[in-house]
């Protein structure tokens, strides 16, 4: 047995499409255009472009509120950086400690 594809038109990468993508201004514009002429349905243009319906009734309203520059996707944040926990942090430190005074240990020849 097969399993349906995702609804809605996959958007390329190059379009802004894609998972923690945000969906470019053109495409926004667009589709809140498409919306507000009231032709057709949302879950059509879901469909049709991509997003969910709920997303764009978030950008109408984002346009209700402050027109297209409201409709700026916001900047991609990049995701945090991964360092040591406190307690690894201690810990890495008293190992290297140890090592320095008694470099002889472990199983590494310097």
């Amino acid at each position: 047995m097969t399993r349906k594809g995702k609804r809605g038109r996959q958007v390329p990468p190059s379009e802004g499409g894609g998972r923690g993508r945000a969906y470019p201004l053109s495409l926004r514009l667009r589709v809140v255009k498409e919306a507000l002429r009231g032709d057709i349905p949302l879950d059509r243009l879901s469909r049709v472009f991509g997003p969910h319906p709920n997303t764009i009734v978030n950008w109408l309203a984002l346009y209700d509120q402050g027109g297209e520059d409201a409709l700026v996707p916001p900047e991609p944040v990049p995701p945090p950086l991964r360092g040591r926990s406190p307690g690894a942090q201690v810990k890495h430190e008293a190992v290297v400690d140890e090592r320095r005074q008694h470099p002889e240990c472990g199983f590494r020849a310097s």
